[in-house]
């Protein structure tokens, strides 16, 4: 039997710090997503039984973020992705087998990391209450097919 009480403790805990934190990063939906993907890579730092699929919600997220990255970002976070994906089916010791698949997920998400609002270039600010459709504001005289 194996007890993974005490780590998801340690992984609720910074699951709440890192969203305490996030509060402050409501007008930048990238750094959302990207809390939401360590949020759930937590898990598989924490867990005492790991599986290879524990670690695809996180990775999904960062390859979310990756394709909006620069190139050489996109690379490393896609092929990172593919590789520990690969990796996660092999017969590696347990640990090696840990660290490749934790060390791959942190990979993806240093690359997933978000620019400083300063930096970021060509790129059209959207705000968050509106869904970017202006409303329509021109009056139909008829309908169509009326005969009036």
């Amino acid at each position: 039997m194996v007890a993974a009480g005490p780590g998801r403790l340690v992984a609720l805990a910074a699951a709440m710090v890192l969203g305490w934190r996030a509060r402050r990063w409501r007008a930048r939906p990238d750094l959302l997503v990207w809390a939401a993907a360590v949020t759930l890579g937590l898990r598989c730092f924490t867990e005492s039984v790991m599986d290879p699929y524990y670690l695809w919600p996180a990775l999904a997220l960062g390859l979310v973020l990756v394709a909006r990255r620069p190139a050489w970002a996109a690379v490393v976070g896609i092929g990172t992705a593919a590789a520990i994906t690969v990796c996660g089916e092999a017969r590696l010791g347990e640990w090696l087998w840990w660290g490749i698949e934790n060390g791959g997920l942190v990979i993806v998400l240093a690359a997933a990391f978000p620019p400083r609002a300063s930096r970021l270039r060509d790129e059209v600010p959207i705000p968050p209450t509106t869904t970017g459709l202006e409303p329509v504001h021109q009056e139909l005289r008829a309908l169509v097919g009326s005969t009036s």
